[in-house]
């Protein structure tokens, strides 16, 4: 355990969201989210306004391309790290590969739907919550129990936790 939390307990429930937040690590990550949030986003928008089939499948190719980058990226990070729930996590990334696999089927069949876009933003979404942000708090803290923080880390976490921002 740390030096700096040698006293403190982590609590994944309430910290999760303000580790991540203060992890210069996972700004970059967090930029990525965005792109690929904004990427869905400007798929449906183009569905919804009438644009053909050859429009759609660029959108989502473009799309598919840097999200499949962003997967190779993240899940080369966590191997780095040694994370235990690394199984999983790359499951989830195929099934998300999948899903983008089968809305690309749909658009060459002239079936995709804004209702289709819909789930699969919300499976995105859903994929951050659930998989990434927990995965980067865990990478975080294991530099914290090996003793491994940065004067950065630990005044953001300092700075967090003055504001109220963390239990621990």
């Amino acid at each position: 355990m740390s030096a700096f939390l040698s006293s403190k307990a982590f609590d994944p429930a309430t910290t999760i969201d303000a580790l991540v937040e203060c992890d210069a690590i996972t700004e970059a990550l967090r930029q990525e989210h965005n792109t690929l949030h904004e990427g869905l986003i400007a798929l449906k928008e183009a569905l919804t306004a009438g644009a053909n089939q050859e429009s759609l499948t660029r959108i989502l190719d473009n799309f598919g391309g840097f999200c499949l980058a962003h997967f190779e990226s993240e899940e080369r990070y966590f191997r780095d790290c040694a994370y235990v729930k690394m199984a999983a996590h790359e499951a989830a990334h195929q099934q998300l590969i999948e899903r983008l696999r089968n809305t690309r089927m749909a658009i060459s069949t002239g079936q995709l739907t804004a209702s289709d876009l819909t789930t699969l933003i919300d499976s995105f979404n859903n994929h951050v919550n659930v998989f990434d942000k927990p995965a980067y708090v865990w990478a975080l803290w294991q530099q914290f129990n090996a003793e491994q923080e940065t004067p950065q880390q630990i005044k953001e976490l300092c700075s967090l936790d003055n504001l109220g921002k963390l239990s621990w």
